[in-house]
């Protein structure tokens, strides 16, 4: 799968999160690829580069683990090309990994599969990308019935840790709290202007934020005074 798309995520608090979910409701559906009423845990692996948040325009890798109740886990592997706020993002999905192996050329399958997979090893090797995070939250997600370009994900309980980068289901393991306590992120993905309606939903008050990626690299950049005092 293959879409080119603006992604812009806000930060909302718990009050805006309460407001916003009926108004998806009304106007979106649960979308069934991420699960039962559009719910989901994602566990994601980003790479990079020995000098992690590298500066516009970027290429990259990530593997997600999708869980969700009564259904199979899944697991993408995802190449980006971001400039700006907008993002092409190629997707397939591969086996369930025990790790970053999955990333491996099958040796049969789709040839969508191992031409991305290729692909992937490409941009790591050409770009020295490794395993750098994981990040893992609640997400809820829609879609648009009537716009096949639109959807939306509101994610909470995002977390993520820097260590033992092993990619792996139901894995609980994150420590690190990304967000302050009733915060959300909301990502919007479009492939033009976003909607009157949603911008009314969101009010005034709900900043944009980058990737989980990048918060991650914030947090643990500003906890690291901290860690050694101690």
């Amino acid at each position: 799968m293959s879409r080119e798309r603006f992604v812009i995520r806000h930060l909302i608090d718990a009050a805006t999160c309460r407001r916003l979910i009926p108004a998806l409701g009304v106007k979106l559906l649960p979308d069934a690829q991420a699960g039962p009423a559009g719910a989901c845990t994602m566990t994601t692996l980003y790479f990079d580069s020995a000098a992690p948040g590298a500066v516009e325009p970027r290429r990259a890798v990530r593997l997600r683990l999708v869980e969700a109740a009564s259904r199979s886990t899944r697991c993408l592997l995802e190449t980006t090309h971001r400039v700006g706020l907008r993002s092409r993002e190629e997707r397939v999905a591969l086996p369930v990994p025990g790790s970053a192996s999955a990333l491996a050329v099958p040796a049969s399958g789709p040839m969508e599969a191992t031409d991305l997979v290729r692909e992937a090893r490409e941009l790591m090797r050409d770009l020295d990308l490794r395993p750098a995070c994981l990040v893992r939250q609640q997400r809820l997600a829609f879609v648009d019935p009537e716009d096949a370009g639109l959807d939306l994900s509101v994610d909470r309980e995002v977390a993520y840790r820097l260590h033992d980068l092993e990619l792996q289901p139901n894995d609980r393991a994150f420590a690190r709290p990304l967000l302050a306590d009733g915060m959300a992120l909301l990502v919007i993905r479009t492939p033009r202007a976003v909607p009157h309606w949603l911008t009314l939903a969101l009010g005034r008050h709900a900043p944009l934020v980058p990737s989980p990626y990048q918060l991650a690299l914030q947090h643990a950049a500003a906890q690291r005074p901290a860690d050694c005092e101690a």
